[in-house]
């Protein structure tokens, strides 16, 4: 098999609150045609193994977008869903998403006027939620969260490593997966597990990570990453994350102030006001916005 492999899409119309493109949805569409162009350059069929939207429902748009270009890949465009693409995080939901608008197309005379199929039509196995625990093929996909190694796991996380899945199903000689959004190809015995990771970032975190796709080759057990136009440091911020944590001392600080006042009544916001009035030198202006943004909420 002969393919660009990729996953975790997220194809959204809110821009996320890291990025500060101008146009979220441009910035979005100029990745899809990347990737798009790859394809074509290999002459292969592009995978998408899972979270194609960030949310089962989109606006139309997004979904007219997406078709637009998948009818440029002349081998076809591959999905296969993930949770976030399932409302409810089930496959019993699809109908209710745009995924489930693609997946209606699949197996159905409009498939190749798209260019949209199910991955299984690759002679792969697709898996998602509970797969079983061994199946015969060599090629599976799925949506699942797999780290490099054990390392990389982070604590309190329900997840596989790459040498655990390959253990799991035997037989399988390549499995691409998708969930987690850092790139990786894990490799043992001539055995492969492909983790294409995000194509755009979508977190403060991500802000130096380079979002990428695979060629593949199976037959010729090639592996190559291919980056994609996301790598601007520019596009990408934490400043959102400073504020909250500026927002939680000032609430924090708040807080502690209302522990050491006295006399407290059973009237909350007559306590409160009292507190700004005894401490309106010492308070920063800061710590007073905050505290009026929180008696506002409570009247509403």
């Amino acid at each position: 098999m002969k393919a660009v492999i990729s996953a975790d899409w997220h194809l959204r119309a809110d821009r996320p609150r890291c990025r500060l493109d101008e146009d979220w949805e441009a910035s979005q569409e100029r990745i899809v045609i990347a990737i798009v162009a790859i394809a074509k350059k290999y002459n292969v069929p592009l995978v998408v193994v899972g979270d194609l939207f960030d949310s089962p429902t989109v606006p139309h748009r997004i979904v007219s977008m997406l078709l637009k270009h998948a009818d440029d890949v002349d081998e076809g465009v591959y999905i296969l869903p993930g949770q976030h693409d399932l409302p409810y995080h089930q496959w019993k939901n699809v109908d209710s998403s745009a995924f489930g608008n693609l997946w209606a197309l699949t197996g159905s005379p409009w498939q190749h006027a798209t260019g949209i199929r199910d991955v299984g039509a690759l002679g792969g196995r697709e898996l998602w939620g509970d797969p079983p625990l061994t199946t015969p093929d060599e090629i599976i996909f799925l949506h699942t969260l797999v780290f490099p190694s054990a390392k990389d796991l982070p604590p309190n996380v329900e997840a596989r490593t790459a040498g655990e899945l390959l253990a799991e199903y035997p037989k399988a000689k390549w499995i691409f997966t998708g969930d987690y959004h850092r790139a990786f190809h894990y490799e043992k015995n001539g055995r492969h597990v492909v983790n294409p990771g995000c194509i755009s970032r979508q977190a403060a975190d991500f802000k130096d990570y380079h979002p990428q796709v695979w060629a593949v080759d199976t037959d010729a057990g090639s592996v190559e990453a291919v980056e994609l136009p996301d790598t601007s440091a520019d596009v990408v911020t934490d400043e959102y994350l400073r504020r909250e944590e500026e927002r939680e001392e000032r609430i924090t600080a708040f807080v502690e102030t209302v522990k050491k006042s006295e006399g407290l009544t059973l009237d909350f916001l007559a306590n409160v006001e009292s507190m700004l009035e005894r401490n309106k030198k010492t308070l920063s202006p800061g710590v007073v916005q905050t505290i009026r943004e929180l008696m506002a909420e409570s009247e509403v």
